[in-house]
């Protein structure tokens, strides 16, 4: 997908840790990195450092673009299992054996999408979704994230095997949602599905 010239002028990519993003021009970035991950967050005002850790840590109600890079070799094995569990039936074998582990309860990663998500399959290790405005899906499995009356698009991208999992949460103002193709597709550009191990 080609960005046309006016979506393009209205586009910047930001980029912290290891990920980068296209999002709104104009917009503020910050990055996280951790033992699980890392994470880029970019929204309209800018925000506090202590807003993004505990014990402050909020959830973003407004417009936001987050990306999501979590690891298997770590905690974040755990969150790439409940997403296995939720939308990738052929990768559940990896899922099984998180459960299998007994760290969590099995009741902690239900299987089967959740109802009102749109989903839709680029491949059987990527998915592009919608969550409907004040509704429990995908896009509100993120820390970060709660509902409001505005859709979050997105897509999960699990690369490698076993697999990371590279995730884009999108939610923009009224008026800027011809961007979020344009967002969606450059970050499944940046993230292939195959990745080799170092």
């Amino acid at each position: 997908m080609s960005i046309d010239a006016g979506a393009a002028q209205g586009l910047a990519y930001y980029a912290a840790t290891s990920s980068g993003v296209l999002a709104p021009r104009g917009w503020f970035c910050f990055g996280l990195y951790g033992s699980s991950g890392d994470g880029l967050f970019v929204t309209p005002q800018p925000f506090e450092t202590d807003e993004l850790l505990p014990p402050a840590r909020r959830r973003f109600a407004g417009p936001i673009i987050e990306s999501d890079s979590t690891f298997w070799q770590s905690p974040g094995r755990f969150d790439i299992a409940r997403i296995i569990a939720r939308v990738f039936p052929d990768q559940v074998e990896f899922a099984q054996r998180v459960i299998r582990e007994g760290i969590l309860a099995a009741s902690d990663f239900p299987f089967g999408p959740y109802p009102k998500d749109r989903l839709t399959y680029r491949s059987d290790h990527i998915v592009e979704y919608q969550t409907p405005p004040h509704s429990e899906g995908l896009g509100t499995d993120s820390r970060w994230l709660t509902a409001n009356d505005t859709p979050i698009n997105g897509v999960i991208i699990l690369q490698g095997e076993p697999p990371d999992a590279a995730i884009l949460n999108v939610r923009l103002r009224s008026g800027m949602n011809r961007l979020t193709p344009y967002i969606i597709h450059q970050f499944e550009r940046d993230n292939p599905q195959s990745v080799p191990r170092k």
